[in-house]
């Protein structure tokens, strides 16, 4: 055969290099590394009842997006406190995407709230006449479109049945549609977020008519029925002449356009991580609380920030605005690990005197502040 000329052979030389590296890029693709996991296949029930997490799961990897896997999703390390800015709105946007939230705390958050929901039926369910439009409606936002959209490795849609592929519970979306104490213990049994519906009052404002709420620090939902947000607010100092006409202000010019905003309030909490708290961890002397004659002697290893991640948004059809509360526990001993102990100390001692009373400053503050300015 008759051999090429140089010209020739240089062009077919270069066209199969390139063919073998595009092979090669195709067959092994750089930075992609094969996934070890398996999919979610069962959630077992324990002896006790709790639910428990089945065997490791195998979840497709993508090149472009990986799969959302709670497990491997850490909490929030929110710190609000950062801010030093107290009792004020604080509000920004956020997508609607970041509504729900998940992370590898689910499970137990989730066999946390179903028995405080249970054992106390009268305190975390809020139902009436007024609200039932609105919780119906929310139930469909977050569990027909927002959870089964946002988290499809974790929620699944069949026509009616709605499957919790973590927990492996079914739940008729059809039926709690209809059923609005039903879609309040749908929602509980599925996020971790407590719901509080505002809804218009005819005459300008917007009043609380219903709610699921399990983990409430200090909030007492029934007490609270029908109650503005300016009312809701009327024991936190300097409330009303700081930001309660903003407030209102703000409220009323909430659109139905899917917009999203986020705020944070933020406690210590010094006697134990339980998350079901009635009175909080304010000072409420109408209660009966009295202030101590000297600083309480404190167990640091029982402290912790506890903070709320709160949202805003109006729901298009009853045009009742949800205030949705995401709650964040972290030991002040991990605040201290992370650098934050003398940030979070300026923070504390930076509050009112009225809103450090309020939010009991004075029970735990000697032992607090010590271990936060001179832990190493």
């Amino acid at each position: 055969m008759a051999s090429l000329p140089p010209w020739l052979a240089a062009i077919c030389l270069s066209i199969t290099l390139t063919v073998t590296v595009i092979v090669k890029k195709l067959r092994a693709p750089s930075g992609v590394r094969q996934s070890s996991l398996k999919p979610i296949e069962v959630v077992e029930k324990a002896e006790a009842g709790r639910l428990k997490l089945g065997p490791e799961p195998t979840i497709a990897t993508s090149a472009v997006t990986p799969p959302f896997d709670f497990r491997h999703e850490p909490p929030r390390a929110y710190r609000p406190f950062k801010t030093r800015t107290h009792v004020a709105m604080g509000i920004e946007k956020v997508p609607q995407s970041d509504w729900i939230q998940m992370d590898w705390g689910y499970l137990d958050r989730i066999n946390e709230r179903v028995p405080v929901m249970e054992a106390n039926p009268q305190w975390t369910i809020g139902v009436n006449d007024t609200s039932t439009p609105a919780i119906l409606e929310l139930f469909k936002e977050v569990m027909i479109e927002h959870v089964p959209k946002h988290f499809p490795s974790m929620f699944r849609l069949d026509g009616d049945i709605l499957t919790n592929c973590i927990t492996q519970q079914t739940f008729d979306v059809e039926r709690a549609s209809k059923d609005p104490a039903l879609a309040l213990r749908t929602l509980c049994r599925n996020v971790e977020e407590d719901f509080y519906l505002m809804c218009p009052d005819g005459q300008g404002d917007w009043r609380l008519q219903g709610f699921i709420s399990c983990f409430p620090g200090g909030f007492d939902g029934p007490s609270r029925m029908g109650m503005s947000f300016r009312d809701i607010h009327l024991p936190v100092p300097h409330y009303e002449e700081r930001i309660a006409n903003g407030v209102d202000k703000f409220v009323r010019r909430m659109k139905v356009d899917g917009q999203l905003v986020q705020r944070f309030n933020w406690s210590l909490q010094v006697d134990g991580k339980d998350l079901w708290r009635l009175d909080g961890n304010n000072y409420y002397p109408e209660k009966g609380h009295t202030l101590p004659e000297e600083p309480q002697s404190i167990d640091i290893g029982q402290c912790w920030l506890r903070y709320e991640r709160q949202t805003l948004k109006m729901l298009p059809e009853t045009q009742a605005i949800v205030f949705c509360v995401r709650l964040y526990m972290t030991s002040l001993r991990d605040i201290v690990r992370e650098g934050n102990g003398v940030e979070l100390a300026d923070a504390i001692e930076s509050m009112p005197e009225k809103l450090g009373l309020y939010k009991m400053r004075p029970f735990w503050e000697k032992d607090v502040m010590a271990f936060l300015r001179h832990a190493v």
